[in-house]
């Protein structure tokens, strides 16, 4: 039903020959239809991960097909399968979207936040209706932030124990090519991150007009 829900959104659409809405209106209307495709996407690719379909292919997973065939980072396919996988359990939080109340990077987040709870022996009932008046109030950069200390409240060993894999898997990778260009590639916890983005940032400011 959800599905239907989007889609007859998207069919709904009438574009007057002459639009006399501001550029502001128009950029703000444009950004919810595209929640709606993003939706609809992460739909597809929650349906196609759940099949052994990307095998054909020699994926090794369905994220490495979809990054690869669908022109996406890592990331962005896994965002798509967990917002995918999680919709049918965030029926208000997908109607808000639909309505361009909020935006599909806070379905996301929902999204990641409900499986780590679900995922976690420990943690309290996920909320779906406190969560979603939150992301309301909120960009999506802050409810990140949000969730993330729920998800320390609601279960604090869950969390502890996921920060402590995240320090285990840090990883710093440095390389070169022919022409002498330098590569910085890596992944940091928290912590880590935070210090390297203190150290590096005073750096990448210009020292002067020549710079």
């Amino acid at each position: 039903h959800i599905s239907m829900l989007a889609t007859q959104d998207v069919c709904d659409i009438e574009v007057p020959q002459e639009d006399t809405r501001t550029a502001a209106e128009r950029l703000i209307e444009r950004a919810r239809f595209l929640s709606i495709e993003h939706l609809m996407l992460a739909k597809d690719a929650a349906e196609f991960a759940a099949t052994n379909d990307y095998e054909a292919d020699g994926s090794v997973t369905a994220i490495d097909w979809l990054r690869i065939n669908c022109h996406l980072t890592g990331t962005q396919a896994a965002n798509y399968v967990a917002a995918g996988e999680r919709v049918d359990d965030l029926p208000e939080t997908v109607l808000a979207m639909a309505e361009g109340k909020i935006g599909f990077g806070h379905l996301v987040v929902m999204a990641r936040t409900a499986n780590a709870l679900a995922a976690s022996p420990t943690a309290r009932v996920f909320d779906e209706k406190k969560l979603l008046a939150k992301a309301q109030e909120n960009s999506v950069g802050k409810f990140h932030h949000i969730c993330r200390h729920l998800r320390h409240a609601a279960d604090p060993k869950g969390y502890v124990a996921t920060e402590a894999e995240m320090v285990e898997n840090r990883s710093l990778q440095i390389s070169s090519d022919e022409d002498g260009a330098v590569y910085l590639n890596g992944v940091f916890d928290p912590v880590g991150g935070a210090a390297i983005r203190t150290a590096l940032e005073p750096l990448a400011r210009r020292s002067g007009a020549d710079d």
